[in-house]
Protein backbone atom coordinates (compact mmCIF):
# COMPACT_ATOMS: atom_id res chain seq x y z
CA UNK A 1 0.00 0.00 0.00
CA UNK A 2 1.41 3.47 -0.72
CA UNK A 3 2.48 5.47 2.12
CA UNK A 4 -0.32 8.97 2.36
CA UNK A 5 0.88 11.57 4.82
CA UNK A 6 -1.99 13.40 6.87
CA UNK A 7 -1.12 16.91 7.67
CA UNK A 8 -3.01 17.60 11.27
CA UNK A 9 -3.06 21.80 11.55
CA UNK A 10 -4.48 22.32 15.24
CA UNK A 11 -8.00 24.73 16.72
CA UNK A 12 -7.15 27.73 18.59
CA UNK A 13 -4.67 27.27 21.31
CA UNK A 14 -3.85 23.61 20.07
CA UNK A 15 -0.27 21.95 19.24
CA UNK A 16 0.62 19.33 18.01
CA UNK A 17 0.61 16.94 20.69
CA UNK A 18 -3.69 17.90 20.32
CA UNK A 19 -3.40 15.14 17.69
CA UNK A 20 -2.34 12.20 19.17
CA UNK A 21 -5.19 10.66 20.12
CA UNK A 22 -5.95 10.38 16.29
CA UNK A 23 -3.10 9.72 16.05
CA UNK A 24 -3.71 6.63 17.82
CA UNK A 25 -6.82 5.91 16.25
CA UNK A 26 -5.20 5.90 13.06
CA UNK A 27 -2.23 3.86 13.49
CA UNK A 28 -0.12 2.80 10.81
CA UNK A 29 -2.97 3.36 8.11
CA UNK A 30 -1.49 6.52 7.08
CA UNK A 31 1.47 8.88 8.42
CA UNK A 32 0.07 11.26 10.71
CA UNK A 33 2.17 14.48 10.50
CA UNK A 34 0.66 16.88 13.54
CA UNK A 35 2.35 20.44 13.10
CA UNK A 36 2.99 23.37 15.48
CA UNK A 37 2.10 27.37 15.19
CA UNK A 38 4.86 29.65 16.86
CA UNK A 39 4.65 29.75 20.35
CA UNK A 40 3.49 26.53 21.65
CA UNK A 41 4.20 22.77 21.24
CA UNK A 42 7.82 22.38 19.85
CA UNK A 43 7.82 25.90 19.11
CA UNK A 44 7.49 27.72 22.49
CA UNK A 45 8.91 30.58 22.84
CA UNK A 46 8.75 31.59 19.21
CA UNK A 47 6.73 35.19 18.72
CA UNK A 48 2.88 34.28 18.04
CA UNK A 49 1.42 35.48 15.35
CA UNK A 50 -2.28 37.15 14.97
CA UNK A 51 -2.97 36.72 11.60
CA UNK A 52 -4.31 33.92 9.49
CA UNK A 53 -2.13 34.92 6.29
CA UNK A 54 1.37 35.06 8.59
CA UNK A 55 -0.02 31.12 10.32
CA UNK A 56 -0.68 30.41 6.77
CA UNK A 57 2.93 31.28 5.60
CA UNK A 58 4.47 29.37 8.65
CA UNK A 59 2.59 26.79 7.70
CA UNK A 60 3.47 26.92 4.14
CA UNK A 61 7.28 27.13 4.58
CA UNK A 62 6.85 24.04 7.31
CA UNK A 63 5.31 21.54 4.14
CA UNK A 64 6.61 23.10 1.11
CA UNK A 65 9.31 20.49 1.03
CA UNK A 66 7.55 17.68 1.82
CA UNK A 67 4.54 17.65 -0.49
CA UNK A 68 6.21 14.93 -3.57
CA UNK A 69 4.03 11.85 -1.48
CA UNK A 70 0.55 11.60 -1.70
CA UNK A 71 -1.26 13.44 1.00
CA UNK A 72 -4.24 14.99 3.08
CA UNK A 73 -5.15 17.92 5.22
CA UNK A 74 -6.79 17.75 8.09
CA UNK A 75 -7.58 20.31 10.41
CA UNK A 76 -10.12 21.66 13.32
CA UNK A 77 -11.52 24.83 13.82
CA UNK A 78 -8.95 27.14 13.13
CA UNK A 79 -6.63 24.37 11.94
CA UNK A 80 -10.37 23.93 9.45
CA UNK A 81 -9.80 27.41 7.93
CA UNK A 82 -6.08 27.14 8.04
CA UNK A 83 -6.25 23.96 5.99
CA UNK A 84 -8.26 26.54 3.12
CA UNK A 85 -5.69 28.96 2.84
CA UNK A 86 -2.64 26.73 2.52
CA UNK A 87 -4.39 24.83 -0.07
CA UNK A 88 -4.88 28.12 -1.77
CA UNK A 89 -1.28 28.66 -1.03
CA UNK A 90 -0.25 25.38 -2.34
CA UNK A 91 -1.94 25.69 -5.32
CA UNK A 92 -1.17 29.09 -6.45
CA UNK A 93 2.92 27.84 -5.78
CA UNK A 94 1.81 24.99 -8.28
CA UNK A 95 2.67 22.37 -6.13
CA UNK A 96 1.34 18.76 -6.17
CA UNK A 97 -2.55 19.56 -4.25
CA UNK A 98 -3.87 17.10 -1.43
CA UNK A 99 -5.46 13.94 -2.49
CA UNK A 100 -8.16 14.95 0.61
CA UNK A 101 -9.50 17.72 2.85
CA UNK A 102 -11.23 17.07 6.30
CA UNK A 103 -12.23 20.43 7.89
CA UNK A 104 -14.30 19.83 11.31
CA UNK A 105 -15.93 22.26 13.68
CA UNK A 106 -15.52 25.45 10.96
CA UNK A 107 -18.09 27.22 9.28
CA UNK A 108 -17.27 27.52 5.50
CA UNK A 109 -15.08 30.57 4.92
CA UNK A 110 -17.56 32.39 2.69
CA UNK A 111 -19.61 32.46 5.99
CA UNK A 112 -17.91 34.09 7.52
CA UNK A 113 -19.48 36.86 9.52
CA UNK A 114 -18.84 40.09 11.52
CA UNK A 115 -17.28 38.61 14.47
CA UNK A 116 -17.05 39.93 18.43
CA UNK A 117 -13.34 41.24 19.10
CA UNK A 118 -13.11 37.99 21.82
CA UNK A 119 -9.52 38.45 22.07
CA UNK A 120 -10.25 41.81 23.67
CA UNK A 121 -12.42 40.68 26.23
CA UNK A 122 -11.41 40.98 30.23
CA UNK A 123 -10.01 37.92 31.27
CA UNK A 124 -13.05 37.06 33.20
CA UNK A 125 -15.75 36.96 30.41
CA UNK A 126 -12.57 35.45 28.24
CA UNK A 127 -12.62 32.38 30.43
CA UNK A 128 -16.05 32.26 30.20
CA UNK A 129 -16.29 31.87 26.82
CA UNK A 130 -13.05 29.66 27.00
CA UNK A 131 -15.71 27.70 29.23
CA UNK A 132 -18.78 27.90 26.74
CA UNK A 133 -16.34 26.46 23.73
CA UNK A 134 -15.18 23.39 25.24
CA UNK A 135 -11.67 21.64 24.87
CA UNK A 136 -10.23 23.34 27.54
CA UNK A 137 -10.20 21.40 30.81
CA UNK A 138 -10.88 23.25 34.40
CA UNK A 139 -7.25 22.74 35.66
CA UNK A 140 -6.20 25.02 33.30
CA UNK A 141 -9.33 27.83 33.37
CA UNK A 142 -8.75 27.86 37.00
CA UNK A 143 -5.28 27.96 37.33
CA UNK A 144 -3.38 31.65 37.32
CA UNK A 145 0.07 30.25 36.72
CA UNK A 146 -1.77 28.53 33.38
CA UNK A 147 -3.32 30.84 32.30
CA UNK A 148 -0.34 33.01 31.92
CA UNK A 149 1.67 31.14 29.75
CA UNK A 150 -1.84 29.44 27.77
CA UNK A 151 -4.17 33.19 27.77
CA UNK A 152 -2.04 35.13 25.12
CA UNK A 153 -1.46 31.88 23.01
CA UNK A 154 -5.61 31.98 22.46
CA UNK A 155 -6.01 35.28 22.30
CA UNK A 156 -3.30 35.83 19.47
CA UNK A 157 -5.46 32.62 17.88
CA UNK A 158 -8.48 34.24 18.60
CA UNK A 159 -7.97 37.76 17.10
CA UNK A 160 -6.05 35.48 13.98
CA UNK A 161 -9.61 34.45 13.22
CA UNK A 162 -11.84 37.20 13.90
CA UNK A 163 -9.81 39.45 12.01
CA UNK A 164 -9.92 37.64 8.71
CA UNK A 165 -11.50 38.45 5.53
CA UNK A 166 -12.46 35.77 2.99
CA UNK A 167 -11.74 36.77 -0.55
CA UNK A 168 -13.40 34.04 -3.01
CA UNK A 169 -11.78 31.91 -5.64
CA UNK A 170 -11.99 29.54 -7.99
CA UNK A 171 -13.25 26.21 -6.06
CA UNK A 172 -10.66 23.29 -5.69
CA UNK A 173 -10.61 20.59 -7.65
CA UNK A 174 -10.26 18.17 -4.47
CA UNK A 175 -12.69 15.89 -2.57
CA UNK A 176 -13.64 17.54 1.08
CA UNK A 177 -15.04 15.91 3.83
CA UNK A 178 -16.71 18.21 6.70
CA UNK A 179 -17.11 16.80 9.97
CA UNK A 180 -19.58 19.06 12.40
CA UNK A 181 -21.23 18.88 15.96
CA UNK A 182 -24.92 18.73 16.46
CA UNK A 183 -24.72 21.03 19.41
CA UNK A 184 -22.04 23.43 17.69
CA UNK A 185 -23.28 26.62 16.99
CA UNK A 186 -21.93 26.05 13.35
CA UNK A 187 -25.24 25.48 11.57
CA UNK A 188 -25.91 22.59 8.99
CA UNK A 189 -25.99 25.69 6.11
CA UNK A 190 -23.00 27.37 7.39
CA UNK A 191 -20.79 23.66 7.12
CA UNK A 192 -22.58 22.65 3.60
CA UNK A 193 -21.42 25.92 2.31
CA UNK A 194 -18.06 24.14 2.04
CA UNK A 195 -19.45 23.48 -1.07
CA UNK A 196 -18.91 27.03 -2.57
CA UNK A 197 -14.73 25.85 -2.22
CA UNK A 198 -14.96 22.28 -4.44
CA UNK A 199 -15.77 21.21 -7.92
CA UNK A 200 -16.59 18.01 -5.82
CA UNK A 201 -19.60 16.75 -4.01
CA UNK A 202 -18.93 17.49 -0.10
CA UNK A 203 -19.34 14.74 2.42
CA UNK A 204 -20.92 16.15 5.53
CA UNK A 205 -20.72 13.49 8.58
CA UNK A 206 -22.86 14.97 11.87
CA UNK A 207 -22.34 14.02 14.82
CA UNK A 208 -23.61 14.59 18.44
CA UNK A 209 -21.56 17.14 20.61
CA UNK A 210 -20.15 20.84 20.96
CA UNK A 211 -17.47 22.13 19.63
CA UNK A 212 -15.08 19.29 20.57
CA UNK A 213 -16.91 16.80 19.55
CA UNK A 214 -13.85 15.34 17.66
CA UNK A 215 -13.05 14.24 21.18
CA UNK A 216 -15.72 11.75 21.40
CA UNK A 217 -15.67 10.69 18.21
CA UNK A 218 -11.86 10.02 17.64
CA UNK A 219 -12.37 6.31 16.16
CA UNK A 220 -15.53 7.16 14.02
CA UNK A 221 -13.43 9.92 12.60
CA UNK A 222 -9.92 8.60 11.99
CA UNK A 223 -12.18 5.19 10.23
CA UNK A 224 -13.50 8.11 7.69
CA UNK A 225 -10.11 9.72 7.38
CA UNK A 226 -8.61 6.55 6.24
CA UNK A 227 -10.97 5.29 4.02
CA UNK A 228 -11.46 8.46 2.16
CA UNK A 229 -7.84 9.35 1.37
CA UNK A 230 -7.21 5.83 -0.35
CA UNK A 231 -10.37 6.71 -2.13
CA UNK A 232 -9.33 10.14 -3.06
CA UNK A 233 -6.19 8.57 -3.63
CA UNK A 234 -7.65 5.99 -6.23
CA UNK A 235 -10.04 8.55 -7.86
CA UNK A 236 -6.52 11.18 -8.29
CA UNK A 237 -4.42 7.89 -10.07
CA UNK A 238 -7.50 7.47 -12.22
CA UNK A 239 -7.92 10.85 -13.73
Amino acid sequence: MVNVNLFCIPFAGGNRYSFLPLEKAIGSSLTTVPLDYPGRGTRYGEPLLKRLDALCEDLFRQLAGKLQEPYAIYGHSMGGLLTYLLTKKIRDEQLPLPVHLFISGSRAPSMRRDMPDYHQLPRPQFIEKLRSLGGTTDEILNSEEILELYEPILRADFEAVETYEYEACEPFNIPVTVFNGLSDKISREQAEAWQRETSFPIVLREYPGGHFFILEHTTAIASLIVRNVYAGFSLKNTI
